[in-house]
Formats: structure tokens, C-alpha cells, sequence
């Protein structure tokens, strides 16, 4: 077959959206790299080699030269012939084949290992199908299928591309099947299949998809694109908008720098698969958005609540680390960005999502892992800033075994009844998951001044879901921090995992603003649960819930306060203990409901209910309006020494002390802290395991150890903030300092 036959069936596959992430482009002076191109005019097949049954020669096929397969009886019926180079990634690699037999099924294998572990596209002249699949440990699994008339003894032009986790394939130009998977990431080109006759492959050609070489420099995007549109500028930025625009401009981009992607809309639905990274926890591979004149670029995609689909903005390979995506709007997406799981060092950072199922869907260990090493699922995270609007499943989630993970400063709205369609099941925030093996746990994760609102659920007469928060039992360590719940049909925070803490934290218009299950010790300091609000279900809707047969929790300095039917509603508790609270009622006279044998213990509180019994105790300016950080629910006849009080100092009965007066710390630095804890008789506490170390700003420097009398810090990013040592609301405050390391 001549050159320029080839060239035109090439062009015209990707026109026809055959997959391939480089878009044909005027003007620019890129041109893929030819990994392979061979004819077989020359009467041999130079760089290929049989690798299973039957005999391979070239022979003459009318005026052209191919390479041909021929079962020889008796002998195994897969026939493959294989070439190429093992470290191959993303290609697209396209040949003619023609099938002498109506019974083969024959194809183009990519990032081919061996027989029992490949990528395929078929072509079934037998079923009349082409399909794409694998084969991983000698099993197939079939991902995409189309019907198609294939008859032996014509020549077809077969394509499949391999883009990152993206496959698909072509005949003759036209795009047939793609697929979405992450088993192979490099290997080898083959071709063959099963067959007990005849097939032959000519002019096959293997085509580079990474696009230009990384590490020239930042690269530019915007959507029409500009100049030479090899994004070496702005002047030159590459197209966006378009299918595959995004990604040929990330592929372009050097390891530990950045694609900037200017002001506009793209509106072309695509997929962005990270399938590199940077170097090193300081060089990141950075998506930024930026403001060139129209406000930060949107991407609108093609989700919607009646057609969902399955596409993500951003698609992260397992094991791809050190990233960072900042500064986008996304819209319509049923991801905004989903990461396979094993990532180390991720930022996100004022990323806006609306529209969704799933804002941000962070894997720990990947998929169907065992949890044999725990160490390798995602850890170093922090999400910053952003607002999730409108998702029917979660604005952020950890899944799978995350760790030392911090959201800050983020905002979430289910978007309400308004966003309800069956099939929803709304959670703010979520981490862990109820099916993931026993010894894969989420730990150290930290929600500092987020907020989470509007999750609705509706099960009829059952009981309605839709949380603000929620931790699953796999789950331990878990801090909020002056994070917020308000306005959901469930819980404001729904809590299974082992020792969470709750400082400052607030709950309002729930029906149940707080429900705990947790089996080892749940820890309240601060925290307000008020105004709870039942929309339907079953159920009662109060301030603080505690059951399961489960629940073990410690509250200090809270405040409970007219919710809609009691106060505290303990439900086959194991044990729950309030300490120096308010539970006070002006709407009713039941401050508790207990059921089962679990204790409830009320020490050094006051419990009021108006016109029966306590005093007032005259909060500033309370109501169900009221969003925290403000000193409305402080109360002014206990001021500190009862309930909740802003800003959040205690006059607690015992005193803690730091092993040191302040840190200075480099970038990933870290440093050892102890606290000690004495009694108002200046005795040491018996039990200092139940000390809560926090940091006041969980972007400059976070807690690799977390609870009990030792800590240990590490520094983040250049900037001060403070450690805090908390005991039952006492607590001492060392600065931190982190330089630039």
C-alpha cells in the first residue's frame, strides 16, 4: 500500500474521533513521532517475530507485499506475531488486515507483555463484531463491543489507539469502540489472534500520541487557540476546545511545570488523563487556571441528573504523583477529578465543581486492592478553597485507605430538594467506605473550616440519608475543625470511625446534627448542635444522637439547644458523658430520650428548660439563621466556664503544658512535640492517650501523630500558624514558623 494511502486513512481516522490525543493542527510545526512503519516490500519482515503457533512469511498479495499467518494442523490455534519496544506507552498503532477464513477472530494487540496479559482490538468475522479487550493473567475481559460486517478475503484498515487509560479503536476510519482502563501502562505492538486458515497484516504503522517532548517549558491553552498553536505562548496557546484538546496540551507540558489554561468556556466534553506527574513533593506537575481577561475558564461537560454518564474532567492513573489542579470552574461533569488511588503529594486548590456526582473521588489504594501495603495508597493532600454545588453523591471522598489528608477553607451544597432525583445519595463529605477490606482504613484526616449544606434524600416512609459529614467505620482519627453542618435530611455529622474529634465544630437545621456510632472514644469540645429540623422519614430529629449498640463518646464546653424533639437521644449507647455543656429547651420539655442500657451522665452542666426547670442560660443572639463564628450562642450568665463560647478559650480544670515554646521548621521538616497534662491538684491525668493535637492551619503544617501526649509535626508550606495540644478543653497553643526549604 502506497504512503499516502496510509497518511489519508490516518487523517481521516482522527477526524472520525478515533481517540488519537493530538489533534491535527494548523500551523503547527509539530509532527508526531513514527515509532514504526513498516511495508514488507522489501520482502522481509524486519523487527517482527512470531510469538505463538502456525508459520509467518512474507508473500505476495496482488501488487503489494504482506505478512502472513498460516495455521498448521495439529498446532496451538494462536497465531500472534509481535514487534516493537516494551517501553512504548501511548501510540496509536493502525495496520490492514484481511481474514482468509469466515471463523477468525484476528486483531491489533497494544502494550502487549505476552498472550495472557495484553490489550486487543478484535475483529470478528465469525460474530461480525469489533471489540476492544484485555487479557490479564491469561483471562479476558471484554470492555467495548460494536456490531460491524467484516468478510474474509477483504482488506480492513484497523486502528487502536492507547491514550493514558483512554483505548479505542477504528475500521476504515470510523471510530467503532472506546474504553476506559488502567491495567497496562507500556508494552509491545502484536498482531494475530485465533485462527485455523489464513490472515495477514500490511503497512502497519505506530504512531507516538504523547505529543511534544516534555521539559521545554510551561505550555498554554485556550479554547480556540492562537498563532502556532503549539502552546509555547499565549500567542501560540494550544486549542482546547475540542476533543482531546486539554489532553495534547498536558502531554506537552515538562514534568514540574505547568499548563496554563486561559479565560473561556470549553464546552467540548473531554477527559484529561494525568498519566504523568512531577518529580518530587516539590515539583509538581501543575492544571492552572487563569484569569486572562474573561474570568477563570470553565469546562462544561455533559452530565445532567437524568443522563448522568460516567466522564470525568480529570482521570489520574494509579500510582501518578506529585500534581496540582488550581484555579478552574468545572460544570457537568459526573467527575470533576477522579484519582485511581496510590498518589502521593496532590493539591487542589480552588477548584469549583457544579453539577456532579462526585467533586473530588480520591482512591487510596486502588481498586479490588488487598491492603497488603497500606503505605502505598494516596497520602500528602490537601484540598483548599473551592465550592461543590449541586452533587448527588459527594463533594469530596476518601476511599480506600487515604491518609494525611487536609480540606480546608472548602464549601459544599447538595443543592436540596431542588437536585433530588431517585438514585441520589447525597454526603458532603465523605470518608471511607463500608466495603472496603477490613484492614484498608482512611486515618489522619483533617476538615478545617469547611462547610456542608442542602443534603437531601428522600426514601418515603423510610429513613431519609443525606449528611453534611459522614465517617465510615474504616476509618480513625478524623478531626474537625470549625467545620460546619447545616440543612441536611440526615446528619449534620454521621460518625463510625474510631476516635474523631470535634473542636468548634457546628451543627444546624439536621435532623440529627450529630449521630455518632463511634465503638472507641468520640470527642466533643466546642461544639453546637441547634434548631435540628425534620423533612421527612422516619426517625426523630435532635441535637446529638448516639447508638448502635456502639457509641462511646466524651462531650466538653457544647452546647445542645432547641432542636426539634429532644436535646440528646442515646439508642442502645455504650456510653455517653457531657461535661461543663448547656442542654437547654425553650420549644418542648425533653432535654433526653434514652433507650437500651447505655449511661448518660450530665456533669457540671446546665440542663433548662424554660418555664421547668435550670436557668436561662441568655445566649447573645441565637436562632436557626445563625452560620457560627460569631459570639451568638456564647452565653452570657456562664460566659467560658459552660457551652460552647467564641472565640473557644475554657476555663478548664486542668492545665497542659509543651515540651517546647514555638517551632521553626523547613519545608517537609519535621519535629517532635510532647504535652503534659496535670490535674487542678497538679497531678498528672491517668489518661493523656486522650490528648487532640491539632494545627491551626492544616496547609503551613499538619500532625503526622495526632492523638496522645506525643505529637509530631511536619512543615508544609512557607507561613506561621499554631500546633494545639487539647485536653477536655484545656490546652496550650506553640507557634510555628515554616520556611521555605
Amino acid at each position: 500500500m502506497t504512503r499516502n494511502r496510509r497518511l489519508t486513512l490516518a487523517v481521516a481516522a482522527l477526524l472520525a474521533g478515533a481517540g488519537a490525543i493530538v489533534p491535527v493542527l494548523s500551523g503547527t510545526a509539530y509532527a508526531a513521532e513514527t515509532l514504526l512503519d513498516t511495508d514488507f516490500e522489501n520482502g522481509t519482515a524486519s523487527g517482527w517475530a512470531p510469538v505463538g503457533g502456525g508459520n509467518w512469511s512474507v508473500q505476495a498479495d496482488g501488487d503489494t507485499h504482506v505478512y502472513k499467518a498460516t495455521y498448521v494442523d495439529g498446532g496451538t490455534t494462536t497465531l500472534l506475531a509481535a514487534a516493537g519496544s516494551s517501553t512504548w506507552s501511548n501510540y496509536s498503532y493502525e495496520a490492514t488486515v484481511k481474514s482468509g477464513n469466515d471463523a477468525n477472530s484476528i486483531g491489533l494487540l497494544g502494550r502487549y507483555q505476552n498472550a495472557d496479559n495484553t490489550y486487543k482490538l478484535n475483529l470478528s468475522t465469525k460474530n461480525n463484531t469489533v471489540s476492544i479487550s484485555k487479557v490479564v493473567s491469561g483471562t479476558a475481559t471484554t470492555l467495548a463491543s460494536a456490531s460491524v460486517t467484516l468478510d474474509p478475503n477483504v482488506a480492513y484498515r484497523a486502528t487502536l489507539t492507547l491514550d493514558g487509560a483512554q483505548l479505542s479503536g477504528a475500521v476504515n476510519g470510523t471510530a467503532l469502540v472506546s474504553a476506559t482502563d488502567y491495567a497496562f501502562t507500556t508494552g509491545r505492538i502484536a498482531f494475530g489472534g485465533y485462527s485455523k486458515n489464513t490472515f495477514s497484516i500490511d503497512d502497519a504503522v505506530v504512531t507516538s500520541t504523547d505529543g511534544p517532548p516534555a521539559g521545554s517549558g510551561d505550555r498554554y491553552v485556550t479554547p480556540q487557540g492562537a498563532g502556532a498553536k503549539n502552546g509555547s505562548s499565549w500567542a501560540d496557546a494550544f486549542p482546547g476546545d475540542q476533543v482531546g484538546g486539554l489532553q495534547a496540551a498536558w502531554n506537552a507540558t515538562g514534568q514540574a511545570e505547568t499548563l496554563h489554561v486561559g479565560s473561556g468556556t470549553y464546552a467540548v466534553p473531554q477527559t484529561l488523563t494525568m498519566f504523568t506527574g512531577g518529580t518530587g513533593v516539590a515539583s509538581l506537575k501543575t492544571l492552572s487556571g487563569v484569569d486572562t481577561g474573561g474570568g477563570l475558564p470553565l469546562f462544561r461537560g455533559d452530565f445532567s441528573l437524568t443522563d448522568q454518564g460516567s466522564r470525568a474532567l480529570v482521570d489520574v492513573p494509579v500510582g501518578v504523583s506529585f500534581w496540582q489542579v488550581r484555579d478552574l470552574r468545572i460544570e457537568n461533569y459526573y467527575y470533576g477529578v477522579l484519582a485511581r488511588g496510590e498518589h502521593r503529594t496532590i493539591r487542589l486548590t480552588n477548584v469549583d465543581v457544579t453539577n456532579m456526582s462526585d467533586g473530588i473521588y480520591l482512591w487510596g489504594l486502588r481498586s479490588g486492592t488487598d491492603g497488603a501495603d497500606p503505605g502505598l495508597a494516596t497520602h500528602d493532600t490537601i484540598i483548599k478553597g473551592g465550592d461543590y454545588r449541586n452533587y448527588t453523591k459527594s463533594a469530596v471522598r476518601f476511599r480506600n485507605g487515604n491518609y494525611l489528608a487536609s480540606v480546608v477553607d472548602t464549601r459544599a451544597d447538595g443543592g436540596g430538594e431542588a437536585n433530588w432525583v431517585s438514585g441520589n445519595f447525597p454526603l458532603g463529605f465523605r470518608v471511607g467506605d463500608s466495603g472496603q477490606a477490613s484492614n484498608v482504613l482512611e486515618h489522619d484526616i483533617v476538615f478545617q473550616d469547611v462547610v456542608s449544606r442542602n443534603n437531601y434524600h428522600n426514601a418515603g416512609d423510610g429513613y431519609w440519608n443525606g449528611d453534611g459529614f459522614t465517617a465510615e467505620r474504616r476509618a480513625y482519627n478524623v478531626t474537625f475543625l470549625r467545620s460546619r453542618a447545616f440543612d441536611s435530611t440526615d446528619g449534620g455529622f454521621d460518625d463510625k470511625s474510631t476516635n474523631p474529634a470535634y473542636i468548634d465544630t457546628v451543627a444546624l437545621g439536621n435532623k440529627r446534627n450529630y449521630r455518632v456510632w463511634s465503638a472507641e472514644l468520640a470527642t466533643y469540645v466546642g461544639a453546637v448542635g441547634a434548631y435540628s429540623v425534620d423533612r421527612g422519614g422516619s426517625g426523630d430529629s435532635v441535637g446529638l444522637w448516639a447508638g448502635a449498640g456502639t457509641a462511646v463518646a466524651e462531650v466538653y464546653y457544647s452546647t445542645f439547644s432547641d432542636n426539634a424533639n429532644s436535646e440528646i437521644r442515646l439508642e442502645d449507647a455504650v456510653r455517653v458523658d457531657v461535661h461543663d455543656s448547656i442542654i437547654a429547651k425553650t420549644n418542648g420539655t425533653t432535654l433526653y430520650t434514652i433507650t437500651g442500657d447505655g449511661p448518660l451522665t450530665v456533669t457540671d452542666s446546665e440542663a433548662y428548660i424554660a418555664g421547668v426547670q435550670g436557668t436561662d442560660p441568655r445566649f447573645v443572639a441565637a436562632g436557626p439563621d445563625w452560620e457560627g463564628g460569631t459570639t451568638a450562642f456564647n452565653s452570657q450568665v456562664y460566659a467560658d466556664t459552660k457551652g460552647y463560647h467564641y472565640p473557644s478559650r475554657y476555663q478548664a480544670a486542668y492545665t497542659v503544658q509543651a515540651s517546647t515554646a514555638g517551632l521553626d521548621l523547613d519545608e517537609r521538616q519535621t519535629a517532635s512535640v510532647t504535652a503534659q497534662v496535670r490535674d487542678a491538684d497538679g497531678n498528672p491525668v491517668a489518661d493523656p492517650e486522650h490528648v487532640i493535637w491539632y494545627s491551626d492551619a492544616g496547609d503551613v503544617a499538619r500532625l503526622l501523630v495526632s492523638r496522645g501526649a506525643a505529637a509530631q509535626v511536619e512543615g508544609l508550606a512557607p507561613g506561621t500558624t499554631e500546633i494545639v495540644a487539647l485536653y477536655k478543653g484545656a490546652e496550650v497553643r506553640v507557634p510555628v514558623t515554616v520556611a521555605a526549604g
